[in-house]
């Protein structure tokens, strides 16, 4: 053994090493971060090249000193403006005139292009900021009449509160709660934001703030609070791509909370400018853990078709430069091309790997790749017979998936017979369809509910459930260097619309209604898979019996239903409007519902509001030939 002072030599030398190699992986990782940032930091527009003179953002040259926020990322080119708002064309145009809150202006190129094409008759720039940094981007538009500087932040509710008053807004009128004015468009007051944050700004134990004032602007629809208070007033938001899909997912894997309450309480939420979508490329060459939340190519081919229809007839055209993958496809198509319905024929999904095996068939075909290199089996070509046979056993199993679904819409189509002993037969194909699901490998059952669950939302008797699909007119695409750091953003246009009056029964002195509904959605989206029979039941013993009868909608198929039983029924994420509505009209009428106090201890905290999908360990997960549709 060695003495204890050898003993302790020992560990002080460990200790010495231990620490200069944790220095010299703090100095890596500082370089490392040093690189990203400047990589971030072209600067070709004259916005982002003042920007870029501030060195706020020049991490190589140490920080500067300031309380400004290094997190901001800023719209810098003119000409992404200048085609948003041609673009957008009459839809803005209805706003000339109007008051305008503009939240975190910043560099106030977009700021400027607004002012110019609507004249506001009082723009308000709440920019906490610019004492710091923003004064000289801003004062020539603080020139112009009616435009005025507010240092507070728009996203501190107390902050913003000071300007929703008579003394900034003397021509918007407060209506009282309960009023009809709170219901109909005021086109007289605009709300801009830029919530675009790089990396994610996160706020006490949220983890991204921008997702967090989106749900709170939403959620004011419903209390008529913050500027709803003057009437249905539409906001244009500013965030990093990355944040769309929380609010306008375009599958129904993301479909979660802030997604309901946005359908809900909105006309419409477009995306009107954005990066190009990895996860739903027309071409299939979606990369990246995001690939795995795609979902058949018929039908986001035929979403983009719809969208195209809408723009046409609106005289809408997308400048040129700005189409997105699946745009540029279908404007190649030739008028007379035969048009493919999503559902009659087996899934075509994009994957990672589809473009490696294109590639692939094209060198064997040309003789590129050798079947044997010494007498042994070439590594390209095993990697070609491995990539092929991953594609057949995806075919395979699309195949499976599409013979599933077309036998549960013969069964549905029995079940809503009027003849009696056709109905019979059909509940005998019902019970020995859900023993086949029950009894099939738990990979393909999932893959098969999602199928139909992606395809079901779209299909629906009125128009898509999802804000994606019922889209008015197609993003334009965006540059990285078009922003300052250069971070793909997108822009969201957001219409409010009239809730249903339940949704408004939140109070002491009300029905309860809406803080009803917030807790059975809360305890349903815990539980998003399940049959919504077995999702009610899990809220409070006997809430199905109770209240699933009393909801016809749930299995109309006219209505948006499912008429199938057990694994046929619908799930929490494929609820449309309407059923919510009678879910909530039932449960209010159910005579053993739980009281609300009682409600609140059973449900337990929604810990999918916030949170994605962890995609990281999906795409480990996609890895695995077996789990390659894991949701």
């Amino acid at each position: 053994m060695l003495p204890v002072r050898g003993l302790h030599n020992v560990r002080a030398r460990l200790s010495l090493q231990a620490a200069q190699r944790c220095c010299q992986w703090q100095h890596q990782q500082k370089r490392m971060v040093q690189g990203l940032r400047e990589s971030f930091l072209k600067h070709p527009d004259r916005a982002s090249k003042m920007l870029h003179a501030t060195k706020l953002w020049q991490y190589s040259r140490g920080p500067v000193k300031t309380k400004a926020n290094r997190q901001r990322v800023n719209v810098t080119g003119e000409k992404l403006c200048d085609d948003i708002i041609k673009y957008m064309g009459a839809s803005l145009a209805r706003h000339e005139g109007c008051d305008l809150i503009d939240i975190f202006p910043g560099a106030g190129v977009w700021s400027r292009k607004l002012n110019d094409a609507l004249k506001p008759r009082a723009h308000i720039l709440m920019e906490p900021d610019h004492d710091a940094v923003y004064a000289p981007f801003l004062e020539p538009l603080l020139k112009r009449p009616g435009v005025l500087q507010v240092a507070e932040s728009g996203i501190i509710w107390p902050e913003l509160h000071k300007i929703l008053t008579p003394e900034y807004l003397p021509h918007q009128i407060e209506h009282p709660p309960g009023s009809p004015e709170l219901s109909q468009r005021n086109d007289t007051l605009l709300v801009t934001a830029n919530l675009a944050f790089f990396p994610r700004k996160k706020f006490a134990s949220f983890d991204s703030v921008t997702q967090l004032v989106i749900y709170q602007f939403i959620t004011a629809i419903r209390s008529s609070a913050l500027f709803q208070k003057y009437g249905q007033v539409r906001f244009l938001i500013w965030a990093t791509d990355d944040e769309k899909t929380s609010i306008v997912p375009r599958s129904v894997q993301r479909r979660r909370r802030l997604a309901f309450d946005a359908e809900l309480a909105t006309e419409w939420i477009n995306e009107v400018a954005g990066a190009e979508p990895v996860d739903n490329k027309a071409d299939g060459t979606g990369t990246g853990s995001t690939a795995w939340f795609s979902r058949d190519e018929h039908i986001n081919t035929d979403s983009g078709l719809r969208v195209l229809e809408r723009m046409r007839e609106q005289g809408i055209t997308i400048p040129k430069g700005r189409e997105t993958a699946l745009m540029k496809e279908l404007l190649a198509r030739p008028p007379d091309a035969p048009r493919v319905m999503a559902g009659n024929q087996p899934a075509s999904m994009a994957r990672p790997y589809k473009e490696e095996l294109e590639l692939l068939e094209q060198r064997w075909a040309s003789g590129g790749i050798p079947k044997k290199l010494d007498g042994n089996i070439s590594p390209e070509y095993r990697r070609l017979l491995a990539v092929r046979y991953l594609d057949n056993w995806n075919n395979k199993r699309f195949s499976q998936i599409h013979a599933l679904q077309s036998e549960h819409d013969q069964i549905a189509a029995l079940i809503t017979s009027p003849d009696p002993l056709t109905q019979q037969r059909a509940h005998a194909l019902s019970t020995a369809w859900n023993t086949k699901l029950n009894n099939m490998n738990l990979s393909l059952l999932r893959q098969h509910l999602l199928a139909r669950d992606n395809l079901h939302v779209y299909n629906q008797p009125l128009a898509p459930i999802l804000s994606w699909d019922r889209r008015t007119i197609e993003p334009l695409l965006v540059k990285p260097t078009e922003f300052f750091p250069n971070v793909d953003c997108c822009l969201l246009d957001v219409q409010p619309k009239p809730m249903h009056p339940l949704f408004k029964q939140s109070g002491k002195r009300s029905s309860r209604a809406a803080d009803n509904f917030d807790l059975i959605l809360r305890g349903l989206l815990q539980h998003m898979l399940q049959p919504i029979s077995a999702s009610m039941d899990a809220i409070y013993p006997g809430a199905a019996r109770g209240v699933i009868p009393n909801c016809p909608s749930l299995r109309d198929p006219a209505l948006g239903g499912l008429p199938v039983p057990g694994l046929g029924e619908l799930s929490t994420r494929i609820l449309n409007e309407g059923q919510l509505v009678e879910v909530v009209k039932a449960w209010m009428r159910w005579p053993f519902r739980p009281e609300y106090t009682e409600l609140i201890s059973r449900v337990q905290d929604d810990t999918t509001m916030w949170e994605e999908v962890n995609e990281e360990q999906l795409q480990t997960q996609g890895n695995n030939m077996q789990n390659l549709a894991q949701l």
